[in-house]
């Protein structure tokens, strides 16, 4: 027994859904909150995404999506620079869009319009939640509790080579008034992109303790998307963590990151680095100057100052004696008459007790100035021996890092000339003169190579290169013999 069932076509099905859809939501524009799990771009300008709304890494809803060309042009262009780090994989983004449905494809959400300041503002958001929370951990005082030389020479440099940034850092160090040099080790790495944070985070890691003054990290200008790199949560602790004083310059003037807050000493740009470092350097240059002219000049006025008392001291002794011995002599001459033989007596007596007393603080006077000259000297001397000596350690510093460099390059060329050298000798050996020298032949056989191929037959005639020969055989005879399997047999057996 036949029974007719009553059906439907998918396409009937498909098409009042679709015009329930377009009668419910079509046309009504909304603005939707969502992260961006795919994208890809056509080769025409049109946009597929794939768009998830998820809680805790919990998806609650998938729903595909696209941007028509038209509107990707127009959105690229509001969204200027940032269009790359917000049109990606993992972005979250606020949109103006509508819902759409066909009876191909099902449903999709069609997006004409992007917020560029949501994204900056989430950008924002994460960056305010992630430095509460390196304050609250005490990461923001950590690198700055370390100590900083006075003077900064050895600089470990994390930074993407061949950029800007770099190379205003570079020129900023390496031309200065006072010829000042540098050591700089360079830390490559990526500053911008998906990689960006590893890469920064792999150079870090390889930087060793106790072998640099400071360690700098700079990043050339750029938009808040692309700085938001040095954002990073794992990053900023890296920095805060680091076992040297960390400098930070990224950016233009008016951007701050987390990097920033976490480092030492944080600066604007990154030539605003460099220059901060020479102007540290020419500050302890001038100190040093100014305390060895200070020493210098305190040890001038201090001879000055005892020479001056020592002739005041002389002065004010003859003038004594001097006085003295007037009165005494004004006092004799009342009592000569009477006391003339008392009076002389008195007189050689008081007049040895003035010699006496006069040769005594003379002898005392220089006494003390030559202990005082003794006593200069010696200071000086020893200034002038630490200046000496730190001027020889300076010295003989650069003249170590010369003579290893050089030796580092001399090595580098030996090792590059023995390559070569044996690359020559291997070109040489495989050259078809010397192979043919050492014994070996060319057979050819009817204007080909003879091989385990080739077909030999009585009167056909071979031709033979040696080293400096050509021979022309004919064959009589021919005897095949399996040389290679025969030794192959002997071998298994």
């Amino acid at each position: 027994m036949n029974v007719e069932y009553k059906y439907h076509r998918l396409s009937n099905i498909l098409s009042r859904v679709k015009t329930l859809v377009d009668e419910a939501i079509s046309n009504h524009y909304f603005w939707l909150k969502v992260e961006i799990a795919q994208i890809r771009e056509d080769r025409k300008g049109h946009i597929y995404l794939e768009l998830v709304d998820n809680e805790e890494g919990v998806v609650l809803a998938r729903s595909r999506a696209n941007i028509w060309q038209t509107n990707a042009r127009a959105i690229k262009n509001t969204l200027g620079n940032n269009a790359d780090d917000i049109l990606k994989e993992g972005s979250e983004i606020l949109c103006y869009c509508e819902v759409t449905y066909s009876i191909l494809y099902g449903m999709s959400i069609n997006i004409v319009q992007i917020d560029l300041s949501y994204s900056l503002g989430e950008v924002e958001r994460i960056k305010q939640e992630n430095l509460n929370k390196l304050i609250k951990l005490g990461y923001t005082d950590l690198n700055k509790q370390l100590t900083i030389p006075l003077v900064l020479q050895r600089i470990g440099l994390v930074s993407s080579e061949n950029t800007a940034g770099h190379a205003d850092f570079m020129k900023q160090l390496q031309v200065n008034e006072n010829n000042f040099q540098f050591a700089i080790d360079h830390y490559n790495c990526q500053v911008q992109g998906d990689n960006a944070v590893s890469s920064i985070l792999g150079a870090l890691a390889s930087i060793p303790a106790n072998t640099y003054d400071i360690v700098v990290i700079i990043r050339g200008g750029g938009s808040a998307l692309d700085l938001d790199v040095f954002n990073n949560y794992e990053l900023a602790v890296a920095i805060a963590s680091c076992h040297t004083p960390v400098f930070s310059g990224i950016g233009h003037e008016t951007d701050s990151t987390l990097a920033d807050y976490v480092a030492a000493f944080f600066f604007k740009t990154p030539s605003a680095v460099a220059a901060y470092i020479v102007e540290r350097t020419t500050q302890y240059y001038v100190y040093v100057c100014q305390t060895y002219d200070n020493i210098l000049q305190l040890y001038k006025n201090r001879v000055r100052e005892e020479n001056h008392f020592i002739e005041v001291s002389e002065r004010e002794i003859r003038l004594y004696g001097l006085a003295h011995s007037k009165q005494k002599k004004e006092y004799l001459h009342t009592l000569s008459n009477r006391l003339i033989t008392e009076v002389r007596k008195h007189i050689n007596r008081e007049e040895s007790f003035i010699e006496g007393a006069t040769q005594s603080v003379s002898y005392r006077a220089q006494r003390i100035t030559h202990k005082e000259k003794q006593t200069i000297n010696e200071k000086a001397r020893l200034v002038t021996f630490l200046a000496q000596q730190s001027i020889e350690v300076h010295k003989h510093k650069l003249s170590t890092s010369l003579e290893r460099l050089v030796y580092q390059t001399k090595g580098r060329i030996k090792r590059e000339q023995i390559k070569l050298s044996t690359y020559e000798e291997i070109t040489t050996a495989y050259d078809l003169s010397t192979i043919l020298r050492k014994g070996f032949a060319i057979v050819m056989h009817n204007g080909q190579l003879l091989n385990e191929d080739s077909t030999l037959v009585i009167g056909d005639e071979l031709e033979i290169a040696v080293y400096n020969k050509k021979y022309i055989i004919k064959l009589a005879e021919i005897k095949e013999v399996n040389q290679w399997n025969n030794l192959l047999t002997k071998k298994q057996h």
